[in-house]
């Protein structure tokens, strides 16, 4: 299951993209979340009211990526001529903000938040066309000010009221060269170039650019730093796409001799049809998702379009088997239209046509939500079912349709089969689970408690908050299923702070970092207390793992995960995907020592030996099928 969080809109979100990283879904149907962003980022020095004179220290930024660089005194300055209000005073900040060259930069955006202090909305202004800015009501303490032109670049300090700041801000990175079509060198044009921190690529903000008739592009990028390139996977205005979808390994800023190569795909076509042979015209969701050779659902290589008229044509496959899934939507409430069952295909090879797909009728099931006064929950969450003895997770879990009154609905179901019903993620509310319930014409009624706390911040080495977006989970230590929710995980917001609300009535380990983050995972205790409300994690930088995965006969494989931890463990996995052709895989930051790695293929874990980190260039064999079943054999 994907997490989704919301981000605040317009130019003022573009000062938050400095230290924003924000979960999104990779397969969602519109372009990624060009708002949110993170970078690796380090913390200036500390300045103090003393510090910030006429001859105050020179602030340089590139990208969100800021740097504090103390000069000499000046000597004998000019006089101020500024107005009495953009003058340094108390309970204010005022600074100037201007490129390499010394020219004023006008319309910057100006954000100054407070460090430490909770429920202190930040603060915002625009430069004027002197590049001078004045923030007042700021006193008593320290606060992060942050600068930020869009389309440019980006500088950030920590200060205290009565500062006089002077900003530099250098223009963005870049990433840039040309996509060709492979085996012809055709250039491809309108094709969606979209990078992310490789720090985090699942949860990053993405930095995209269209290429142009020439194939060329150029990606603008706030820091000079490392990012993964996703490519293949969408055109420009919607036009179809015919490649195969491809993902680099980490790629430093800066580049501008990039070439990237796409390969037509194969396509699926077919006919959907109800039982009496008549064309279902409404559009349904058609879903391909491909099967290793070991029969194991391949999640990183899946497509999804929308029937049209009946008729469906999904592009861009790479050669191999497909489970096709057909998924009807639920009426909207109060539409008199057909209920429709899901309909799975197995073994659907890619390249075929005229498949032909017959609908039988389904019921839905659907409902309310009320908390424990009766009173009908309308916060955010997800409802979802699946099959009696099915995971969540699995293939055949859908997920219902919220109206924001209460009530929720679930597309067709096969009403013979028992389905369990899960409610989870409405906030303040503890995860409720219902078992063997058929879908049919009765209305179902889910009764959600009051769920438990623990929050607190997650910090570095350094003792600076952490971007947004890094991984924060708690495990019940002592809890039983169906008891409460045991288990619940979050992001941290941007100034590093989290909140786990729906906690079961439990005591739980509490642990930070890991996955695609950068940081070495840590677990915290096991005897956290819901209730805590500062809890501080600190996590640490990992050390880099790079290489290749190949099968026994050399040759790279792609789209699968790579996992990695400590020997012996101490806390979550570091994970990553690989998407690009080559097989090539980087760990942005594992512990460092020796470590254990893993492969998942498919549904299937593969084991691959212990490595000392840090290491580059290492080659990760994956054993062949047959070699691992004799192998186990020979165990038994």
């Amino acid at each position: 299951m994907g997490a989704r969080a919301l981000v605040i809109v317009g130019v003022v979100a573009a000062a938050a993209a400095v230290f924003f990283l924000w979960p999104h879904d990779p397969d969602a149907g519109s372009l990624p979340d060009t708002e949110s962003g993170a970078q690796q980022r380090e913390t200036p020095d500390l300045l103090t009211a003393d510090d910030m004179t006429e001859d105050a220290p020179e602030l340089v930024g590139r990208g969100t990526q800021p740097k504090a660089e103390h000069v000499a005194r000046a000597k004998a300055s000019a006089p101020d001529t500024r107005p009495a209000h953009l003058k340094p005073g108390p309970g204010r900040i005022v600074g100037r903000v201007r490129n390499p060259d010394g020219r004023p930069l006008a319309e910057a955006v100006v954000t100054v938040r407070s460090i430490g202090k909770q429920g202190v909305a930040p603060r915002h202004v625009t430069t004027n066309r002197d590049g001078l800015f004045a923030v007042e009501g700021v006193v008593d303490g320290v606060f992060h000010v942050t600068v930020v032109i869009p389309g440019h670049g980006s500088a950030s300090v920590r200060t205290t009221p009565g500062s006089d700041l002077k900003l530099t801000v250098h223009p963005l990175s870049q990433l840039a060269g040309i996509a060709v079509e492979r085996g012809t060198d055709r250039p491809v044009a309108n094709l969606l170039i979209e990078a992310r921190p490789s720090l985090s690529p699942q949860a990053g903000r993405a930095w995209v650019a269209y290429t142009d008739s020439d194939g060329h592009f150029r990606v603008e990028l706030p820091a000079n730093a490392s990012y993964v390139v996703r490519y293949g996977h969408r055109m420009r205005d919607g036009e179809t796409v015919n490649w195969i979808r491809v993902t680099t390994a980490a790629l430093r800023a800066g580049r501008d001799d990039l070439r990237f190569e796409v390969s037509r795909g194969l396509d699926i076509a077919g006919e959907i049809r109800m039982e009496d042979g008549t064309l279902v015209t409404r559009p349904v969701p058609v879903v391909a998702l491909a099967i290793t050779p070991e029969g194991s659902p391949d999640y990183g290589n899946r497509r999804r379009v929308d029937s049209k008229d009946g008729a469906f044509r999904i592009r861009g496959l790479a050669p191999g088997r497909y489970k096709v899934t057909i998924e009807p939507p639920a009426p909207a409430y109060g539409e008199e239209t057909p209920f429709l069952a899901a309909k799975t295909l197995d073994g659907v090879e890619a390249g075929t046509e005229n498949l032909q797909v017959v609908l039988s009728g389904g019921q839905a099931i659907a409902g309310t939500l009320i908390d424990e006064d009766g009173q009908a929950v309308t916060t955010r969450g997800l409802v979802f079912m699946m099959p009696h003895g099915k995971q969540p997770g699995s293939q055949e879990m859908v997920y219902a349709q919220l109206d924001g009154k209460g009530g929720f609905k679930s597309p067709p179901l096969d009403p013979s089969t028992p389905h369990r019903v899960v409610a989870n993620g409405f906030r303040g509310f503890m995860q409720t689970n219902l078992e063997r319930v058929f879908p049919g014409p009765d209305p179902l009624t889910i009764t959600l408690k009051k769920g438990l706390f623990i929050s607190g911040r997650v910090i570095d080495a350094d003792g600076a908050a952490v971007a947004a977006g890094i991984g924060v989970v708690a495990q019940a230590i002592d809890g039983e299923p169906g008891k409460g929710t045991t288990y619940l995980w979050t992001y941290t917001d941007r100034s590093g702070h989290f909140h786990l609300n729906g906690l079961g009535p439990f005591t739980f380990s509490v642990s930070a970092g890991g996955g695609a983050s950068g940081y070495v995972p840590r677990t915290y205790g096991n005897k956290v207390k819901t209730g805590t409300k500062d809890l501080v994690l600190t996590v640490e930088a990992g050390v880099p793992f790079s290489g290749r995965l190949v099968d026994a006969a050399g040759k790279p494989l792609k789209t699968h995960s790579l996992n990695a931890i400590s020997v012996p463990p101490r806390g979550p996995t570091n994970w990553t995907k690989i998407e690009n052709e080559e097989g090539r895989f980087r760990f942005p930051g594992v512990p460092k020592g020796k470590i254990r790695i893993g492969v998942t293929i498919g549904s299937t874990y593969i084991p691959l030996g212990e490595y000392e980190a840090p290491a580059e260039d290492i080659v990760l064999t994956v054993p062949d099928p047959e070699d691992r079943k004799r192998r186990r054999h020979a165990s038994r």
